[in-house]
């Protein structure tokens, strides 16, 4: 890489800093014991911003009508192996990305991260399902499964 590629690399890396740096100046975050979820609250009780990550596996959580879900998984398509989701119909997919863990597409294979972004619609038990798995390949049992359960008041 030539300097001015690491420079302009430097100069993004501290637009993201600052970026997050606002970003999380901007909220409370409240971390629920056992969890790695975190509750970005705004003041008020509801709509908060909630994120579950791979370690979240299998958690109920309760929630709040309108809150704001994300769920972060490491991905890797280049191997084949991509998350097949399913929800609930109380849960509205706002947006579905796939972010690379390197940004410059330079470096092929690295995988990246499936971010999924969800709103609670309804009241009561709401759920979320993964598999990760090959598109071509017939389900054998042995895939990895995410699931997470919430419970909506």
């Amino acid at each position: 890489m030539t300097k001015n590629g690491y420079l302009m690399l430097g100069a993004l890396g501290l637009i993201i800093l600052v970026i997050a740096g606002v970003f999380i100046i901007s909220f409370q975050a409240t971390t629920i014991p056992g969890l790695s979820q975190t509750r970005l609250e705004t003041g008020t009780v509801s709509p908060a911003y909630l994120v579950y990550t791979q370690y979240d596996n299998g958690a109920v959580s309760p929630v709040h009508r309108g809150d704001i879900i994300a769920v972060r998984l490491p991905e890797n398509p280049a191997t084949g192996y991509t998350w097949n989701i399913t929800h609930s119909p109380g849960l509205e997919i706002l947006s579905d990305t796939y972010i690379p863990s390197d940004p410059s597409g330079q470096v092929t294979g690295t995988g990246a991260t499936r971010f999924l972004t969800m709103r609670t619609q309804t009241t009561g038990p709401e759920y979320l399902t993964a598999i990760s798995r090959r598109s071509w390949e017939r389900e054998t049992g042995a895939e990895q499964i995410y699931s997470l359960e919430f419970l909506v008041s």
